[in-house]
Parts: C-alpha cells; structure tokens; sequence
C-alpha cells in the first residue's frame, strides 16, 4: 500500500446544484492516496490534485493487461483500490460528479477491454458503479481511447461536514476474446499518454448541518 500526501491553495470555485456549492476557501486541503492490488504495485500510482481542488488525477504505470498465445491466464485482469482521505474545512462536503478513464490499447479483430469502476464514501452502502468496454470490431485497434460519465445531481453522494472523509475507488480492468489467437494489451505509452490515467472531479459545498 502506497500513501502519497497532497496540499492545494484553495481558491472559490462556483457550479451549479441543486444547492450553493462552492471550493472551501480557508487554509488548505489535505490529501492522502493509499492504494493496493495488481494494477498499482508500490511506487506505481503519481496523484495529484488542480490548483483549485476540483480535480483528482491518478496515472497508473503498471496497470496493464494483455491476451494472446503465450500470455499467462492471470494477465488478462488486474484490479486497483484507491482510498483517498481529503481534509476539509469543518462545514464543507464534496462529492464525485464526473469519472473520467483515459488509456492506449492495441487490440486485433474481435478483442475487448472492460473496465469496472465503483465507489463509495466511508459507508460501502453507499456505492456507485459503471463500466465501460473498447471494442476492436471487425479490425484491428491502436491508439488512445477515453470514457467521460457524469454523475447526476440525484446519483451524487455527499461527504459529512466533519472535516476528514476517506473515499475508495476501486476498479478492475479485462481484456477478452473468444478467438484464441486474437492478441491485445494496454500499451505502456503512446505519443503523450502513458499507462491508465483517471481523473475523478469534485464538486463542493457548504453543508447546511
């Protein structure tokens, strides 16, 4: 399990709820990303959060998979937790309002990659999840591919006014096909991507508690 600490300045920052929601604007906020599982061994996952706190960003360079002749079964599937602590002003609550997955692939004729994502804030009853899969199709495939969904203001789950909430986010990517000499992989780099790349957007707001 890795932990890496990050502060941000934070600056006002308005979007549009169902409430006033807004970027705490006093001190500084904390972060602290562990993770664990195959897809992000120790000193594999940079992270960092934008200047005005409503980005989290992690790349991943070790989260691969692959399939073809030859390949080993257990790489066909790898998974990654990220538990994430953000310090807060007392009377501030965030919450995820948008999951974006950014990756290069090389994949022949009939090869797919799924990716599986879910997420909850301390309670695990309150998990949300989705997925997604890159399909090659009738021709080969390489190059970069990206999956961007919103979280409705009715899906969205709040953090407490406490000051300190941990969120998980875990995820597990696949790659199959029932051709058995078909091969596929997520590439390590291309052009100006490398590895998996996932950025979570926050969305804030002063609790009404």
């Amino acid at each position: 399990m890795r932990a890496v600490k990050l502060i941000l300045p934070l600056a006002l920052h308005a979007v549009a709820s169902s409430a006033v929601a807004h970027q705490p604007n006093l001190g500084l906020v904390k972060a602290t990303v562990n993770t664990n599982g195959n897809g992000c061994p120790l000193n594999t996952v940079s992270s960092k959060i934008s200047s005005d706190g409503a980005l989290v960003t992690y790349i991943f360079d070790r989260y691969w998979v692959s399939i073809g002749p030859g390949q080993p079964a257990a790489d066909k599937a790898a998974n990654c937790a990220l538990h994430t602590t953000i310090q807060s002003p007392v009377g501030f609550g965030f919450a995820i309002s948008n999951v974006t997955w950014r990756g290069v692939a090389t994949m022949d004729p009939g090869v797919s990659i799924t990716v599986s994502s879910s997420w909850y804030l301390e309670d695990a009853s309150t998990a949300k999840s989705y997925y997604f899969a890159v399909e090659s199709g009738e021709k080969p495939r390489e190059g970069m591919f990206e999956n961007s969904t919103a979280v409705s203001a009715g899906e969205r789950v709040w953090s407490r006014c406490v000051g300190t909430q941990t969120f998980t986010f875990s995820s597990r990517v696949k790659i199959e096909s029932a051709n058995k000499s078909a091969s596929g992989y997520i590439d390590y780099e291309w052009e100006t991507v490398s590895g998996l790349w996932l950025q979570l957007d926050l969305l804030w707001r002063e609790c009404q508690e």
